[in-house]
């Protein structure tokens, strides 16, 4: 997939590392010599995508290349504008970017519609909805629009948006709508069914554990709260990170308090009877693995 020819003036540092641009117009003249066109048009559509690609398991080295395609059927093959390499991503989006809109590109894409006030190419570069903007794009130098010409990318917004946060309210970590413990586990034993269908050929390997059932949570809350041992030994007994006892401690004290709290206090012969079988059923539970 040839760009440009590549020069030692091409090169560009952004911090962490250097990006090098290989060319548009080169790219562009390459992929239209090798393919015929069966239609006459005034304006060439181009694509672009841009993301991170991981080079190996032993370290953090990492390419970020600038990918185009012409947005046609004839040629529709990728070729390379530029590429940024360092061990981390770019620190400076604005200047990646400014690296990249310099060499004056154009795309095009279709304009997405939301269940919302839709926003337009001229709300966008006014930043009339300020809690959608995080600063300045160098991409506002460039004749595009910044809404109807952008797609929606469907891993973040849906994959590592959505979806995480419904995650996160079932399991209880975001909000009051967690479902129940029977419910997680079926989830959970489903989803690892999918396992073996899922490629991670090019991404990092998840490792997906079963998740800590209810009476092992409430055994590490008891052991930590009747016998004072820290968390790590906790941890050790267990065999779960600190980490996860002072999660789990929180968890099952938070619970326990929203269950018991709008319970009245009575004091007589029959309720300290109870409360003592109680401790005693506890203790055994807290010591009995």
């Amino acid at each position: 997939m040839p760009g440009g020819q590549p020069g030692h003036n091409n090169i560009i540092d952004i911090p962490p590392g250097a990006y090098i641009h290989l060319g548009i117009k080169e790219g562009i003249l390459h992929k239209l010599n090798q393919n015929t066109l069966t239609q006459n048009i005034d304006i060439l559509p181009l694509a672009i995508n841009i993301d991170g690609l991981p080079l190996n398991k032993s370290s953090n080295s990492q390419f970020w290349p600038v990918l185009m395609s012409i947005d046609l059927i004839e040629v529709s093959h990728l070729f390379i504008v530029g590429i940024y390499h360092g061990m981390r991503k770019p620190k400076s989006a604005t200047q990646f970017l400014d690296a990249f809109v310099c060499k004056r590109i154009f795309a095009i894409k279709r304009n997405p519609e939301l269940n919302a006030m839709l926003r337009t190419n001229e709300s966008f570069r006014l930043q009339l909805q300020q809690e959608h903007h995080k600063g300045f794009t160098p991409l506002s130098k460039i004749d595009i629009g910044l809404v109807s010409n952008v797609p929606l990318d469907y891993m973040h917004l849906i994959c590592l948006s959505v979806t995480r946060k419904l995650i996160l309210f079932w399991v209880g970590k975001k909000g009051k709508f967690k479902l129940k413990d029977s419910n997680i586990d079926a989830i959970s034993k489903k989803t690892l069914i999918f396992r073996k269908y899922i490629c991670i050929s090019g991404i990092k390997k998840v490792h997906i554990r079963e998740p800590i059932a209810s009476h092992t949570r409430l055994q590490i809350c008891l052991r930590y709260l009747a016998s004072g041992d820290s968390m790590r030994s906790i941890g050790y007994a267990f065999r779960v990170s600190p980490n996860t006892v002072s999660m789990i401690v929180h968890e099952t004290c938070s619970v326990i308090w929203e269950k018991l709290k709008e319970i009245p206090s009575v004091h007589n012969n029959e309720t300290h009877l109870y409360f003592d079988q109680l401790m005693e059923l506890l203790n055994h539970l807290v010591y009995t693995q």
